[in-house]
């Protein structure tokens, strides 16, 4: 929630293209952090290390959906916003799979 939040502000700042940028690239340096958060020797250290990865993945996929529905309800004709809306929480169900 904090991150659709901060994105809410950040896309009305900048535009929805930085923020669609932004929030992606956050999303992949995060997958980055936690695909070598094993690599410390201290088990502590690892799970620290792979909070701080899951807390700027979620931070990022929370600006990512407030981003895109912004983006959709200004774009998309009014006949296909609902269809289209639907398919974001399809898709991220799809993503976590």
């Amino acid at each position: 929630m904090a991150g659709a939040v901060l994105f809410g502000w950040f896309q009305d700042r900048f535009g929805r293209r930085t923020s669609l940028i932004v929030t992606s690239l956050a999303c992949s340096l995060s997958v980055a952090i936690c695909y070598i958060s094993d690599m410390p020797p201290d088990i502590n250290a690892k799970r620290g290390i792979f909070f701080l990865a899951k807390t700027v993945q979620g931070f990022s996929v929370g600006g990512i959906m407030v981003t895109i529905q912004t983006w959709l309800s200004e774009v998309v004709p009014t006949d296909l916003r609902g269809p289209l809306m639907a398919l974001l929480p399809i898709f991220k169900l799809i993503g976590q799979l």
